[in-house]
């Protein structure tokens, strides 16, 4: 979960155009079924009352102003459980790799891999377009901030790394970290086949 205030033309949503069914823990134990699936218009209201439940992660101008509007423009996934928006994450291209503009789940339904399997998606999502990195910023680690420690432990579990620190003016992040990964890719040596899987997000 993190900010991103820049979006590009929709992708075509050449991913998922049926929803894909999984399993995933809920708080380590009860078993529920998760459905992925790319974000229709009519979504938007389930994702903002997933971002309103993320007020630690997400600030008022967030909330309020740049994922609204972000997400009439940015190519997206979510995870529904029980007819229920329980999770999502957004998508966009920029500077060669495919970007993670906002992502979030639930609190009452974190560590359950609803995050992992998200980010899965994303992932495909990017091969389908040829895309080799998949990557996004968030608050860095000279911050004491737990809220996003745990972030940072979600996407260092899946493979990412730091490839640039900035300082900023932002009296709330005064320090990003960019991250990114690569995307597997089949038949290329060298590139895992599959993102590994955390129990954070």
């Amino acid at each position: 979960m993190k900010r991103n205030k820049r979006s590009t033309d929709n992708p075509e949503p050449d991913l998922a155009k049926g929803a894909t069914p999984d399993t995933a823990s809920y708080n380590g134990t009860k078993k529920m079924k998760i459905e992925t699936r790319t974000i229709q218009e009519q979504d938007h209201r389930g994702i903002l009352a997933v971002v309103e439940a993320l007020t630690a992660w997400f600030d008022s101008d967030a909330r309020d102003r740049a994922i609204p509007a972000d997400l009439r423009h940015q190519y997206g996934i979510v995870a529904v459980s029980e007819g229920k928006i329980v999770g999502f994450i957004t998508l966009f291209f920029a500077e060669g790799r495919l970007n993670i503009g906002w992502m979030g789940v639930r609190p009452d339904y974190q560590k359950g891999g609803i995050g992992s399997r998200l980010l899965a998606r994303a992932e495909e999502f990017g091969r389908q377009h040829g895309m080799t990195e998949i990557a996004t910023y968030t608050l860095g680690d000279s911050v004491d901030y737990k809220p996003y420690e745990e972030t940072r432990k979600f996407y260092f579990k899946q493979g990412f790394t730091i490839y640039q620190r900035n300082k900023t003016d932002n009296r709330g992040c005064p320090e990003e970290i960019k991250i990114k990964k690569q995307i597997a890719q089949p038949g290329v040596p060298g590139v895992a086949g599959g993102a590994p899987s955390a129990e954070t997000a």
